[in-house]
């Protein structure tokens, strides 16, 4: 096992397989943001459910545990509650261990612009987002960034649901 981890380390590769791609990355994070912002304008479909389509699959079990399985929410999509035509930016892509960090900077109808960093895991043969890290506090940790999954933890935690590992 050591000697596969080594193997992909060396040679560019994550423990999923893939070499990392900051471009296939980018690219990823423009379809998803197309995509949900392109639902405000038109119109969200019945039945569709971005945190199952682009979360991956342990964010998605946090985000489940505290909101449960009809909860729909936008807000962390578009940084606020100003729902009228945002923009977005996708910005540098960092690989961090066998993760991508791309950073996205939301602007509402009134300009105001709220960067948001996202971890990208590459599973089931794509890059899924893993977190989303938001509002800078200088009590978070050393980034200053809140994990939005922290608090999904937290908050499943204390209504006494099971969290991802």
């Amino acid at each position: 096992m050591f000697v596969l981890l080594a193997a992909l380390m060396c040679c560019g590769g994550n423990a999923f397989g893939a070499t990392f791609d900051a471009n296939a990355v980018k690219t990823r994070v423009q379809k998803i943001y197309k995509e949900v912002f392109a639902s405000l304008s038109t119109g969200i479909e019945e039945g569709v459910d971005f945190e199952k389509k682009f979360m991956s699959e342990a964010y998605n079990k946090d985000f489940r545990a505290a909101r449960g399985d009809d909860y729909f929410e936008m807000e962390h999509w578009v940084q606020g509650n100003d729902y009228e035509g945002p923009t977005f930016r996708v910005g540098k892509v960092t690989q961090v261990g066998d993760k991508a960090r791309v950073r996205v900077v939301i602007t509402n109808s009134f300009g105001t612009s709220t960067p948001v960093d996202l971890l990208m895991v590459f599973e089931r043969g794509n890059w899924f987002i893993d977190d989303m890290l938001t509002g800078f506090d200088e009590n978070a940790a050393e980034s200053g960034y809140v994990s939005e999954r922290e608090q999904l933890r937290e908050q499943a935690a204390e209504q006494g649901a099971v969290v991802s590992e």
